[in-house]
């Protein structure tokens, strides 16, 4: 009897949601780019609906061929992604608050977060609900930042509280220096893009929330957050374990959340599968004694809505949706009794959640976490094979002994091997986002894997026993020492390897490049297919090229750079691969670093020199004078640059008698009226203003 043939499948016929995936995430990547924005949004809806009746039809008579199939049916996905992001965007909302900017208005908002103390403000998350202008009222929608200035009094403002607010809005922008994170694009795809700076005598209490009326899910967020305040007081231990448990990072230390990124283990913090494969392991537990296969779909069927309950009450982050919509889908199938497919299940939960939130495709936690999963699912069982600690057995009868460290050494090599395989597809998205690569991330990792079961574990049992004071400081103390000793450790790990691994540098374009070394390389390896073997080498290649080119223009590089720092002034010059700091505000270190960190790494010029004695410096060809003291004298000298870094009130017009610069450089450190005396000043005697405030950075670069 004949036999069919049988054919290999390929990647997307195991996973037949990738083909919806791939181009309905490009019609995302389209909008959010700026492609296609002059298309009629009203008509987008019956355009793409067009489309898919098209495809249909297609397939239904058979008509047109495969290609013109396959060429419409994406098309009608990639209009889908377009369409979605559209409609999510909040500057497609007429009601939008945006679109009813007036500085004599009031806006009507509600706080929706906990008030945030900062260093001379404090921060407030609101959604402005109502415009009053003159005699009209505007029923609106949106979201914003206000910060309220320190003055000393304390502000009586908490979450829930409705609030009337001024009307001197403004774009939320990012402040130009080099290389920096994109806070405005952050926020614009979060739909948030305004915000407002006041006084707090500015703001007028409307009302006062009631915790009532606010969702059942945010009242046990609430609960929860206090229940670990209350036990953890001011300990390390509440910041972390109100991250790691609740989704809230308001207290989270921030040398803390830079261990755990300097290590690779920074994924813990956000809340994701592992949060829900703990929560699924105490339901297990409970319902131990259902121990017939058959009867497996009850405890899932048990965990499902109280995981739900427990993602929307921590806040539904993008990590957390991922690992929900994945356990839902594991879920049903085996309540379905269907057979798992880990890979088509990951791409129809993203495929599902960009659906609902197309901007997430943006978001460094979703990536960090698809790309994770995707990379356990294809490597763990190829990495668990290969080590020599796993999968060994111990014949029926054998040596208790011998079984039991087989079955540790097994346990163990599942861990490594989960680390290891995560690691693979992690690790160029890490260098990119992160600039850094822990040398020592198999170790951290295992580490982690075991403290944070615990600390989850602790967690639940101390928000559980909180009714029991004498319980619950016993659990809170236990907590405490946990974080305390893997600090310790996480402290010595920080250490290990070099400096270099800490600011690495590669660019978008050396991503892809990385990704396809790795997956030419991998398949080879894994399938002994040889053009994937060239395909990974000549990428390899390239990516080494890239790397000395790269190289080459580091330590052929000359630039000069002033900051734009709220308030404070810094700024540097490079020489090859080193630099050296011209001057800086000593009083805010963590600032100042913010500011210049990443410069120094994309620029790959992170040695420091000494800090040099004169002010000034020749730069390609260009004289810059660096002015740290008022001058006074008589007859003028010229330079192309005057960088102007004088304490107090500078006098402008005085020093312009001596100094004739092409362009005066003004730094964050004065206030809007001294930048303004000091434009009108540089406007009457002809010379260019450069204000680092509004025009951000001033690099002159080779």
């Amino acid at each position: 009897m004949n036999r069919w043939p049988h054919n290999k499948a390929y990647f997307w016929e195991k996973a037949p949601f990738f083909r919806l995936l791939l181009p309905f995430a490009a019609g995302i990547m389209f909008y959010y780019t700026g492609l296609f924005l002059s298309l009629p949004l009203l008509w987008m809806p019956w355009v793409t609906a067009a489309l898919f009746i098209i495809t249909v039809t297609l397939l239904y008579t058979g008509t047109g061929g495969r290609q013109l199939t396959f060429v419409s049916a994406n098309v009608a996905l990639i209009a889908t992604g377009w369409t979605l992001s559209a409609y999510n965007d909040i500057r497609n909302n007429a009601s939008w608050f945006g679109n009813y900017l007036n500085p004599a208005a009031g806006y009507v908002a509600r706080v929706v977060a906990e008030p945030r103390e900062r260093d001379q403000s404090t921060k407030l998350q609101v959604n402005v609900f109502r415009v009053v202008s003159g005699e009209r009222t505007y029923r609106v929608t949106g979201k914003a930042f206000v910060y309220v200035n320190n003055d000393g009094r304390p502000l009586q403002v908490a979450k829930g509280d409705t609030i009337i607010l001024p009307g001197n809005w403004q774009a939320i922008t990012d402040a130009g220096n080099p290389f920096e994170f994109s806070y405005a694009g952050h926020c614009a795809r979060n739909n948030i893009l305004y915000r407002l700076y006041c006084k707090g005598n500015e703001i007028v209490a409307a009302g006062k929330g009631d915790s009532r009326y606010a969702p059942f899910t945010e009242r046990a967020h609430d609960w929860s957050m206090a229940q670990l305040g209350k036990y953890l007081g001011r300990d390390r231990a509440k910041g972390l374990l109100q991250a790691m448990m609740l989704g809230d990072e308001i207290n989270l230390d921030e040398d803390l959340r830079q261990a755990y990124a300097d290590t690779g283990i920074v994924h813990i913090i956000a809340i994701s599968g592992g949060n829900i494969t703990v929560f699924f392991m105490v339901v297990a537990f409970l319902l131990g004694w259902i121990r017939h296969r058959k009867y497996t779909w009850i405890k899932y069927a048990v965990a499902l809505p109280i995981i739900w309950f427990y993602v929307l009450m921590a806040g539904a982050q993008p990590s957390a949706m991922r690992a929900a919509v994945m356990f839902s889908i594991l879920a049903f199938g085996t309540m379905l009794q269907k057979n798992k497919n880990g890979l088509n299940q990951l791409m129809a939960a993203a495929f599902a959640l960009l659906c609902s939130e197309p901007a997430w495709l943006f978001s460094i936690g979703f990536q960090l976490s698809f790309i994770a999963v995707l990379s356990i699912l294809l490597f763990y069982k190829p990495v668990y094979n290969l080590l020599p600690i796993t999968g060994r057995k111990v014949e029926p009868g054998g040596n208790k002994l011998k079984h039991i460290a087989f079955t540790i050494g097994d346990n163990f090599g599942s861990v490594v091997s989960m680390s290891i395989a995560a690691e693979l597809l992690v690790a160029p998205v890490v260098m990119y986002y992160f600039h850094t690569y822990p040398l020592m991330f198999a170790f951290a990792n295992i580490a982690a894997f075991i403290f944070m079961g615990l600390t989850l574990l602790s967690g639940v049992v101390l928000v559980a026993v909180s009714p029991v004071p004498a319980l619950a400081h016993s659990v809170a103390a236990f907590v405490s020492w946990m974080v305390r000793v893997f600090g310790m450790l996480l402290g010595h790990l920080q250490g290990v390897g070099p400096r270099a691994l800490k600011h690495l540098m590669i660019d978008g374009y050396e991503t892809l490049i990385f990704y396809t070394m790795i997956a030419g390389i991998t398949t080879y390896i894994l399938l002994r297919i040889n053009k994937a073997l060239l395909i990974g080498l000549g990428a390899a290649c390239v990516l080494v090229a890239l790397l000395c080119v790269d190289q080459w223009e580091r330590l052929h590089q000359e630039r000069l750079i002033v900051y734009n720092i709220a308030h404070s002034g810094h700024a540097d010059i490079m020489r090859g691969d080193r630099f050296s700091t011209i001057y800086t505000d000593t009083l805010l270190p963590k600032k100042i670093n913010y500011a210049v960190r990443p410069a120094h790494i994309g620029w790959r010029a992170w040695e420091e020199m000494g800090m040099p004695r004169q002010e000034i410096f020749n730069v390609n060809g260009k004289s810059v004078l660096v002015l740290n003291d008022q001058l006074a004298g008589k007859g003028t000298f010229e330079v192309d640059y005057l960088v102007l870094n004088v304490a107090g009130k500078p006098n402008v017009q005085q020093l312009l008698k001596v100094v004739k610069p092409h362009t005066l450089v003004v730094s964050g450190k004065y206030s809007e009226k001294q930048v303004l005396a000091i434009e009108q000043a540089c406007k009457e005697a002809d010379v260019a203003v450069h204000n680092t405030g509004t025009q951000g950075a001033f690099v002159i670069s080779n």
